[in-house]
């Protein structure tokens, strides 16, 4: 017959170096585990085979895991592999929580936990508040949505086809030219003959018929 998960899960961490600390269940509901190595505190929420278990109460069990963050440098939750396949590894990597399964053989660190500095550890330095830290780590959700989403819209638009307009051909036809005007006689000057008149035979012939009266025809 195997042994409680609680007492693997210490003889796990035991192999590792790590001492058992003093643990309790908090508020979660759920036991926790405490183990510490030098000045790193690593705490483990142990979630036991459930009959009734679902999404909603491994959620619940790994949003009391990230609380654990304030006062611990690593947090892990461990919960039977039957439940393994109802959460999202990417959400445990995101939040730098670690996940550990485990049945009636084997128990497995599926993701380790990141260490960081604990929010109370941060909280305790000169010119930092609590509540500022708060607030801080809200923008930091809010930033890490938005960068998501403009990834998403970028990956996006360059999957798209980009649809290239041929270049239109803009140059204008030069308009036809006006014809010019006829060009218009140019008056007479003042006793000027027209040039038919000049040097004439037929001129000096009418002129002197002019002078002369009507012919006489004899009948």
């Amino acid at each position: 017959m195997s042994s409680p998960p609680e007492e693997r899960i210490r003889q796990y961490f035991a192999a590792r170096g790590f001492t058992p600390s003093d643990g309790g269940s908090g508020d979660l509901g759920f036991p926790i585990l405490s183990f510490r190595d030098g000045e790193r505190l690593v705490q483990v929420v142990v979630m036991p085979f459930s009959p009734v278990g679902n999404r909603t109460s491994i959620l619940s069990a790994a949003m009391g895991a990230l609380e654990l963050k304030r006062s611990a440098h690593m947090v892990y939750l461990a919960l039977p592999k039957l439940y393994a396949s109802m959460i999202d590894g990417e959400i445990f990597e995101e939040r730098g929580l670690g996940l550990i399964t485990f049945d009636e053989r084997r128990l497995d660190e599926v993701i380790r936990a990141k260490e960081s500095e604990p929010a109370k550890a941060q909280a305790a330095r000169p010119g930092v508040d609590e509540e500022e830290l708060r607030g801080l780590r809200a923008k930091i959700l809010e930033l890490e949505a938005l960068v998501k989403s403009l990834d998403r819209e970028l990956r996006s638009l360059r999957r798209a086809p980009i649809a290239i307009q041929p270049a239109q051909d803009v140059s204008m036809e030069p308009l036809p030219s006006r014809p010019a005007p006829p060009a218009s006689p140019s008056p007479l000057q003042g006793g000027e003959l027209p040039s038919y008149f000049k040097d004439n035979p037929w001129l000096e012939i009418l002129a002197k018929r002019g002078r002369e009266g009507p012919d006489r025809y004899v009948g």
